[in-house]
């Protein structure tokens, strides 16, 4: 096999709605009406980049990246002009400790809140990718409170859009 015939890796992707015409990625879309105030918090929030990290054993990566923060799968923010694939592999990296590289763009949340009196619209996106080791002897020394390698998703585990496209 040449390198030409390999699966395509995913590129740089610095706007997620240019994945909406893809058909290797479903769009999924999501409106609310919402008060003032929601709208206010929604768009002071970056996009995301959830990534669904698998092992040779195929467990799925979970995270903690704060004593304070959720368990998840690795979910880097994702600010305007960045470019989603590269801050998400960044992201596990650092804190991880984790050299991945993405396999797929495996869907693209589009969430949408409008204000209630209609004149204010704020929107977020989750851009999940998949994700496999790059080195299986990584030695998952990051900068994370903790990490551990799950088959099936806890109940205390955050299910950030895509979550469970990596559990059974």
């Amino acid at each position: 096999m040449t390198a030409s015939d390999a699966a395509p890796t995913t590129g740089p992707i610095y706007d997620a709605e240019s994945l909406r015409d893809r058909d290797d990625v479903t769009f999924h879309e999501e409106t609310d009406t919402v008060d003032a105030a929601t709208v206010d918090q929604l768009e002071k929030m970056d996009d995301m980049a959830p990534v669904g990290v698998r092992n040779g054993d195929g467990e799925t990566l979970v995270m903690q990246v704060t004593e304070t923060c959720d368990w998840k799968i690795p979910s880097a923010s994702v600010g305007p002009n960045e470019d989603f694939a590269a801050t998400a592999r960044e992201w596990i990296e650092t804190n991880a400790g984790y050299a991945v590289e993405l396999t797929a763009v495996e869907g693209v949340w589009h969430y949408e809140a409008h204000s209630a009196d209609g004149d204010r619209t704020a929107e977020r996106y989750f851009v999940v990718f998949a994700a496999s080791l790059q080195n299986d002897q990584s030695s998952g020394d990051g900068d994370a409170e903790g990490t551990e390698w799950l088959t099936e998703l806890p109940a205390d585990v955050v299910a950030v859009p895509g979550t469970d496209l990596f559990f059974e």
